[in-house]
């Protein structure tokens, strides 16, 4: 009986109050996805407005850097962004040396340039790579992390460290590339643009991959010097 009368019950279309909830999603550590403040209002599962507070990523290196010696700014710069940590590095030490008007041989100039290279293909690989992750193509992440290890040898080799690589001096470097970072770094650029066009097929052919990302998330080139977006 009672069943069937609360199958007659008819409430009448806006009748019952209208609750909203608000949540709020980070920020979140810049290891992770997604760095920013995000607040939600939530009508159910219904996601009815947001509120986005960018640049959490900016964490104070100028005033961690006013109490140091210029040499010793490398440690943070290095954390500016781990996956492209040496490029931050080179510009810290380009910066110091047109302030002190020091010139560089060019054998440093090269050996920067190999270095900066490398990061920066090392920051662009990972980051779309992670985007396959977050979208379902994840075979072509787990295909170029082999590259990225290769990467992170040759800094090895370097310098002794991976990721906060502290790689460079003012002036120069610390100690000359090895031959064994001349190897490797030969085997990368041999086998690397292959490997690369392989990855872009793993995507372009992956129709969930597609289905997700075209016309998704397109950011124009004024919102994002209004936004001042940071990148590799």
């Amino acid at each position: 009986m009672l069943a069937q009368q609360q199958h007659n019950i008819k409430l009448p279309e806006g009748s019952i109050e209208k609750e909203t909830t608000t949540l709020n999603v980070g920020p979140t550590h810049p290891a992770t996805h997604g760095v920013f403040q995000n607040i939600m209002e939530l009508d159910g599962e219904r996601v009815v407005s947001t509120e986005q507070t960018v640049g959490y990523i900016h964490r104070a290196f100028e005033k961690l850097a006013e109490r140091r010696p210029l040499y010793q700014i490398t440690p943070i710069t290095d954390r500016l962004n781990y996956c492209s940590s040496p490029i931050n590095n080179m510009g810290w030490h380009l910066t110091c040396e047109k302030l002190l008007g020091v010139t560089t041989p060019k054998r440093v100039d090269y050996l920067r340039v190999i270095i900066m290279e490398l990061a920066r293909i090392s920051d662009h690989l990972i980051c779309n790579s992670i985007v396959g992750v977050d979208t379902g193509a994840y075979t072509g992440f787990l295909y170029v992390m082999q590259y990225r290890e290769l990467i992170y040898e040759i800094y090895e080799e370097v310098c002794g460290s991976r990721l906060t690589t502290n790689i460079g001096r003012i002036g120069g470097f610390e100690r000359n590339f090895t031959n064994t970072a001349f190897t490797k770094l030969e085997k990368f650029l041999k086998e690397y643009p292959k490997v690369l066009k392989e990855f872009e097929n793993l995507f372009a052919r992956n129709r969930i991959f597609m289905d997700r990302t075209q016309g998704t998330g397109g950011i124009s080139a004024e919102r994002v010097l209004n936004y001042g977006f940071t990148g590799p």
